[in-house]
Order: C-alpha cells, then structure tokens, then sequence
C-alpha cells in the first residue's frame, strides 16, 4: 500500500497486554453511525491493532484496502479531500480508539493494551486551516 499524508492521521495510545479471558468488541463507524459491530474472541498478549484489524476485517468479510500500518478503506469509504474556501479543508480517512482513546501511533506500532474493552474504527477528518493543520480525528456532528 502507497501511504499518503490522509493515512497518517490513523492513531492510538501506548499499550500492554490482553488478558486471554477478555472479549473484545470491534466497531466501525462512518460519522455518527456504526455500520458494523462484532466480537473478538480472546487476543494473544503482543497482538497489536494493525495485524487484528486486518485479521477481524478478513475474518469477517468486510471489504477494504489497506495494511497493519495503516487502513485506507472500508466498505469502500476512503480517504479523501473536502475544500471547505479558499483557506480550509478537510482531509477524511479512518482513525481508530481503544476505549475512546486516540493519540499519534500508527497501529502496527501499538499493542493491543491489557482489559481493552472496544477497538473502533471512524471515519474521521484532520483540519488545515489557513496553512496549518488545527486538528485530526475530527468527528463529524
């Protein structure tokens, strides 16, 4: 997969381990609604989020591009830009949170952390206002 800037955005926080007796449930949200939810069976302790991504994506059948590194589309929702003006746009694609929380790892650099209650995937966008980029894993409201 080529990687562009839109699949940098893709985030997660630092992590440990799973314990073998939890479940986890893996949600993919386009905006506001979840057009998928499912769970995991039990995850070995250094799985990390990139490669159980694509692993519960192929298990399950959903259609999509991308790699451990990093997801481009799902259900053939992609990256893409939005010129707001002549000064904004937005750069969508996916971004992912463990338990609601996001930071700035790509997910084949992060193991999946011990106790993780819900791995989402939502189609988000990062914000360039004016010649600086404001934010990123923007939900739409």
């Amino acid at each position: 997969m080529k990687r562009t800037p839109l699949n940098l955005f893709i985030l997660f926080g630092a992590a440990t381990w799973v314990t073998p007796s939890s479940a986890l449930t893996f949600e993919i949200h386009a905006k506001k609604n979840a057009i998928t939810t499912f769970e995991l069976p039990s995850t070995p302790s250094d799985t990390t989020i990139g490669a159980l991504t694509v692993q519960a994506l192929t298990m399950q059948h959903i259609p999509f591009e991308g790699s451990e590194s990093g997801i481009a589309t799902i259900y053939g929702e992609g990256s893409h830009l939005e010129v707001i003006n002549d000064k904004v746009l937005k750069a969508w694609g996916w971004c992912y949170s463990i338990d609601g929380d996001t930071s700035d790892k790509m997910p084949d650099q992060v193991i999946l952390p011990g106790g993780a209650k819900v791995l989402k995937w939502f189609y988000s966008y990062a914000l360039y206002d004016s010649g600086t980029w404001t934010g990123y894993c923007i939900q739409d409201k």
